[in-house]
């Protein structure tokens, strides 16, 4: 795992609250050339509220007082996927409405150019979505998006521990024998073909057990899974 990664993953475990947990990750942005976050929660589609605002101008206020949630693309977008994805408000405005046109002009305003967006699906609609913006000089280079994906995910996983009532399981769930040998090369970015070839099965049967350890672990993707295994103590850094 990248030690930049397993760096990360240790300073927040030992965070106590939210607000520790976004100043180390603004430190770690600044060393990937970025500018500030802004990290929300939203529910079937509307905003119940800004976990942070780290960006250069403040941005949160003016997202609540218009409502920006019912407008915005880069959430309509977060909506169906499950990946992250560059957001560029330097586009044509032409397939935008009005109020999404005014919309991109305040992000302009405050010089959130490119924008890396982190979307965490959860149950009943809910969506954390955590927005990264890049410097002036271009957007987050492709080869650090992945270091930046797993940053975030980190971030939002270890703040929502910190917030009362809500988050990552409490317990660590039961894994059987393969499951947790899936999971042990899973930390190592093996691919199912890989893990089949170093257990002697099937990609077929990797994929079912890789399944079940993303759902014991409430993750939504391999990456998330490995990410709660080493917060509950299933894997080590």
């Amino acid at each position: 795992m990248n030690r930049t990664l397993e760096d990360f993953i240790e300073s927040t475990q030992e965070a106590h609250s939210v607000e520790e947990v976004c100043r180390v990750f603004q430190q770690r942005l600044a060393d990937l050339g970025c500018s500030g976050s802004a990290y929300a929660r939203f529910r079937s589609g509307s905003l119940e509220r800004f976990v942070w605002d780290r960006q250069p101008i403040d941005f949160a206020s003016t997202y609540l007082d218009q409502r920006w949630d019912r407008v915005d693309p880069a959430l309509q977008r977060a909506m169906k996927s499950s990946q992250p994805f560059f957001w560029q408000t330097r586009i044509s405005d032409q397939d935008y409405t009005p109020r999404q046109q005014d919309y991109i002009a305040e992000l302009r305003a405050r010089r959130m150019w490119h924008v890396v967006m982190t979307p965490l699906h959860g149950p009943g609609g809910a969506l954390e979505l955590c927005g990264v913006t890049a410097n002036d000089t271009g957007p987050v280079p492709k080869q650090r998006l992945s270091l930046l994906h797993a940053l975030t995910l980190q971030g939002i996983l270890r703040s929502q521990e910190l917030m009362p009532s809500e988050g990552a399981p409490a317990a660590a769930p039961s894994l059987s024998k393969r499951e947790a040998e899936c999971l042990k090369w899973l930390r190592d970015s093996k691919s199912n073909w890989e893990i089949g070839q170093i257990l002697r099965i099937s990609e077929k049967t990797v994929e079912f057990h890789v399944g079940n350890v993303i759902r014991k672990l409430k993750a939504e993707n391999r990456l998330s899974a490995v990410l709660n295994a080493i917060r509950l103590g299933l894997l080590e850094l």
